[in-house]
């Protein structure tokens, strides 16, 4: 018979919290408070090791925004399109992370007219085998 969840089978074994890792983490619970003190004032007094814990743990990371750019893509298909992009990157009209960004989305609209294609390829097939019945 299985185990209901929340239930040992071995009402007599260890309890929760007995393990050396379970007594570490009560230490380190009622520690908490002055350890946390501890490094703000590592930190208030010059310690950079001390800033860069509480910063790296208390404030996001910033991320690299872009800005809107404009950059015409010429008519044609998706490679014609993929080429002028690498011809921005290169000549500094685009950061690569622009380019990347741009080639992902060509990228992924290449995938949904190919998913397209797909589609009206196999509504076709489906209605010529339902016709040869």
């Amino acid at each position: 018979m299985p185990w209901k969840k929340g239930e040992s089978g071995n009402a007599k074994g260890r309890k929760p919290g007995l393990t050396a890792r379970g007594r570490f983490r009560k230490q380190v619970d009622a520690a908490l408070p002055e350890i946390v003190g501890n490094v703000l004032q590592a930190a208030l007094s010059g310690d950079m090791q001390a800033t860069r814990l509480i910063l790296d743990r208390c404030i996001p990371v910033l991320k690299a925004t872009d800005d809107h750019i404009t950059l015409p893509l010429p008519p044609g298909d998706l490679a014609t399109q993929g080429e002028a992009v690498i011809q921005a990157t290169t000549t500094g009209a685009l950061t690569p992370e622009q380019a990347r960004n741009l080639m992902g989305l060509l990228t992924s609209q290449a995938q949904l007219a190919e998913l397209g294609e797909i589609s009206t390829r196999l509504e076709a097939i489906e209605a010529w085998l339902h016709d040869k019945k």
